[in-house]
């Protein structure tokens, strides 16, 4: 008779327990959300508005409407997102060799959620922590709200920007409308800082390329209640396709749109004399930049990211810098970017032209594949592509010596059918190598009154310069 007096007294305790525990978390999914600013570290300090500057005036261009533009926002897109024209997006452009081109898009406040969360933020990342991102625009400012799996329950809540000439400060936490301080301790603490930095960091490498010459980096941004207004310039002067433009002696440069393939493509060609400057090869294991920060700390003529290396940061193939030689040399598969002690420059194929250690040699970098043989015959032919489409680097050497660099920076064209478009192009090619491409894929020049950027989507150990004489 005690045995079953025993499973009852049990049964009553379980079932106690389980009642207990629906009600910690029924109490848990009422009580969370008034309970976020304590979980949080914060609390309340006024309203949205407050910390917000009065409304700017908006930004006007004198130009023609667009159909579209394409958006470069490394790291955050690792390819070109194209930006149509629509309802809720206007863009005008204009471009002249005074003024050079100029982009203004206009979003309005739900199509900029939809792209940011379509193209910024995607699901996977965040399944089961974070879900229905939206954006509310604010005069001067804007809030991302999200809802956030607090383990009990989910609450919406948003981080505050405030806008601060071209760059997004976070100024607090809005939780059930209200805004909150920032947490000065704790793992939210830690965070927000690298939150902000990757946020301006994104602001500062957004780049726009359209149907009009160059590649215009954001100049202005103005946030409004009910929309986003974006001015990008690019000081370029107005580059119209088959123009070459002086930028120092010995030094031009020009941007194409050809049709490659099946899509167009923008090629930035720059045209060298090397009798009028010095050719140099800048390695860092160490410390990789993207082709901004190299570009920024040597301040040379010309800037382009180099050849393949290791996550170790260490070149694929042989590279010499001032004379120094890292790797180990490639075989005949390959080329190489060389210059001697006196001084002269040369793009050759390895088969043709091995690598011998008792050259005399000052700078050199290697990769593959070669696209045009010498002579101007492709040399990467159809049945060894894969297919793939990707942003591409070459170095190039025409008939009459000069060192030509090459950026396809829209990523569109694969590596044959840029060697066919090279070979019969104007460019009087007669030998090309392929760099390093993708997120490595770079240009940084400077010269006179021209200024072009193609910022490299990643950090590289390896680049080459152009310095003048």
């Amino acid at each position: 008779m005690r045995q079953p007096q025993k499973s009852r007294k049990l049964f009553l305790i379980s079932g106690i327990v389980l009642l207990a525990c629906i009600i910690i978390a029924v109490a848990a999914v009422q009580l969370g959300p008034y309970l976020t600013p304590i979980i949080l570290g914060v609390r309340p300090a006024g309203s949205v508005s407050s910390a917000l500057p009065p409304d700017p005036a908006p930004l006007t261009l004198s130009g023609e409407p667009l159909e579209g533009v394409d958006i470069v926002l490394p790291p955050h897109v690792v390819d070109p997102l194209r930006l149509p024209a629509s309802d809720g997006v206007s863009i005008t452009g204009s471009s002249s060799p005074a003024q050079g081109t100029a982009y203004l898009i206009s979003i309005e406040e739900q199509e900029l959620s939809e792209l940011i969360r379509r193209e910024l933020l995607p699901a996977e990342p965040f399944a089961g922590r974070f879900r229905d991102l939206r954006v509310d625009l604010e005069s001067g400012g804007l809030v991302v709200y999200g809802e956030f799996n607090f383990g009990f329950y989910w609450q919406r809540i948003g981080l505050l920007l405030r806008q601060e000439d071209r760059t997004l400060r976070i100024a607090g936490i809005v939780s059930k409308g209200t805004l909150c301080t920032l947490p000065e301790k704790g793992p939210l603490a830690e965070l927000l800082p690298q939150v902000e930095a990757s946020i301006n960091q994104g602001l500062t490498n957004l780049n726009f390329a359209g149907p009009l010459a160059g590649s215009a980096s954001l100049q202005e941004i103005r946030l409004h209640s009910d929309r986003i207004e974006l001015l990008a310039r690019t000081s370029t002067g107005g580059l119209a396709d088959s123009d070459w433009h002086i930028v120092a002696q010995g030094v031009e440069v020009r941007q194409i749109d050809p049709t490659i393939g099946q899509s167009t493509e923008r090629l930035t060609v720059v045209r060298i004399d090397p009798v009028n400057v010095r050719f140099r090869v800048r390695y860092d294991a160490q410390q990789p930049r993207s082709l901004v920060q190299w570009g920024t700390d040597l301040q040379p003529l010309l800037v382009v990211n180099g050849g393949y290396f290791t996550p170790e940061n260490q070149p694929l193939g042989l590279l010499i810098s001032d004379g120094q030689a890292s790797g180990t040399t490639y075989g005949d598969f390959a080329g190489m970017l060389a210059v001697d002690a006196a001084g002269t420059v040369s793009v050759r194929w390895l088969r043709d032209h091995p690598y011998d250690p008792a050259e005399p040699l000052q700078q050199a970098l290697q990769s593959f594949p070669i696209l045009v043989k010498p002579g101007g015959e492709v040399g990467f032919p159809a049945d060894a592509d894969d297919g793939q489409v990707a942003r591409r680097t070459v170095v190039a050497q025409d008939r009459s010596g000069r060192i030509l660099f090459i950026v396809a920076s829209r990523g569109f064209t694969t590596l044959h059918d840029l060697a066919v478009f090279l070979t019969e192009s104007d460019l009087d090619i007669h030998i090309a190598l392929n760099l390093d491409g993708g997120g490595s894929t770079g240009l940084w020049l400077n010269g006179g009154d021209t200024r072009l950027v193609v910022d490299s989507f990643t950090p590289v150990p390896a680049v080459i310069t152009v310095e003048e004489k």
